[in-house]
């Protein structure tokens, strides 16, 4: 069955993308182009001992090798949430810090990318390794960070409360007390993260797929001292974000300085295998979800408690209890969300940035609900659609939820 009720728009580049006629960063192929690739940890947390490039250094075709010896003085993009433009506010390979496994220690550039990528494997390091945690299951309470209480602004961070949500749950007659954990998630767009970086009579060109062309522009002003004006970023396409391109890679600057020392483009592919350390991501999340319910079928006590996974190096925030606190007319609710510090990458948008997890956990739970009374779960959540909003009582410029709902349980029997 054909659904005629939404109007068709064309995609204008839509016969460009399925003709193979659209290009993208990593499709550029002029005669002078270099490549570039990175040698990476190989240890989850510590400082770089020492690193020998010797070996990288005297392959053919091999033009430049950079190490945090070379690259000490490229400042900080600055994180993406705390007045900065990348996924994260650490550049790799400006000092000898390993914060998670697979983050780059050194860069190569040479005449092939078969050559790069062979070069950037020669490169051996060793450590000084420290412990780490990878993991939210066992937090430690240095680890814990609650969220209302870090300088992000506020009120979009801090907990949601209306009524007394406690007393409520525990003079409910019908209860649920569940827990849900969702793991950490990788995008692997199939365009990956790339980079072509030149230089054109002191003008920096950047050709990159990305979601936020101003991010990478002012990030890279920050990290090589330039004016903005001096910098142009090029996106005709961008062949699968789904957040991860929404702000300044890792690789770009990267490109951008070998781009100025070798005075020819430098193009990166980030390899697939890679992405998984060196870009953003989904984070982990544990959450406890309460609920109760009265004999007549009204939801009347909701306590939503999340804890989300961020780096040691950046506090990547989470709007949990923002929506859940939302979808439903109950009167009294509380919500609190915390971040763990773990050693890996920054996370980052994914996707539904937030509302797929916590929606996964508290509509779980209020189906569990559903259940424990025999009752339609469609009906139950028609019989609490909240006529304002229950946070501020303020009416709804638009809200279609009820009807989502119905169309859904007609269409699916």
């Amino acid at each position: 069955m054909t659904d005629t009720s939404f109007p068709r728009i064309k995609r204008i580049d839509a016969r460009d993308k399925v003709m193979g006629a659209a290009i993208y960063g990593a499709d550029d192929a002029r005669p002078e182009i270099v490549h570039g690739a990175m040698a990476i940890s190989t240890i989850n947390k510590g400082r770089l001992a020492s690193i020998d490039t010797s070996a990288a250094r005297a392959v053919d075709g091999v033009l430049l090798v950079l190490t945090h010896k070379e690259l000490a003085g490229l400042k900080q993009p600055g994180f993406l949430f705390s007045e900065g433009f990348a996924f994260q506010s650490f550049q790799p390979i400006t000092s000898d810090q390993i914060f998670y496994r697979g983050q780059p220690i050194a860069f190569v550039v040479a005449e092939t990318l078969e050559a790069a990528t062979y070069a950037a494997s020669l490169v051996k390091a060793t450590y000084e390794t420290q412990p780490f945690v990878v993991s939210i299951a066992s937090p430690a309470p240095d680890d814990i960070i609650v969220q209302s209480k870090w300088p992000l602004p506020q009120p979009a961070f801090g907990d949601r409360v209306t009524g007394d949500a406690d007393k409520a749950y525990v003079d409910a007659p019908v209860k649920v007390d569940s827990e849900y954990t969702t793991p950490p998630q990788h995008q692997s767009p199939i365009e990956l993260i790339v980079c072509v970086a030149e230089w054109r009579d002191g003008t920096l060109m950047v050709h990159e797929g990305t979601q936020n062309a101003n991010g990478i522009r002012f990030g890279l002003a920050r990290e090589l001292d330039l004016p903005a004006e001096k910098i142009e970023v090029i996106s005709p396409y961008a062949g699968g974000g789904f957040g991860q391109k929404n702000s300044m890679q890792m690789q770009t600057a990267l490109a951008a300085f070998a781009a100025r020392e070798l005075k020819r483009p430098v193009k990166v592919v980030v390899p697939r295998q890679q992405i998984f350390h060196d870009t953003s991501f989904r984070p982990a999340s544990h959450h406890r979800i309460r609920m109760g319910r009265d004999r007549n079928g009204k939801l009347v006590a909701a306590i939503h408690e999340s804890d989300s996974q961020t780096s040691r190096i950046d506090l990547f925030p989470t709007l949990y209890t923002d929506l859940t606190a939302r979808l439903h007319g109950i009167a009294n609710y509380r919500g609190q969300e915390r971040l763990v510090r773990t050693d890996t990458q920054t996370p980052g948008f994914m996707r539904t940035p937030w509302e797929h997890v916590s929606t996964f956990a508290f509509e779980s739970a209020v189906d569990e609900i559903a259940y424990e009374l025999n009752m339609d779960p469609v009906e139950l959540r028609l019989n609490n659609e909240p006529k304002v909003d229950p946070l501020t009582n303020l009416p709804f410029s638009s809200r279609h939820l009820a009807e989502c709902l119905e169309r859904g349980a007609k269409r699916f029997g």
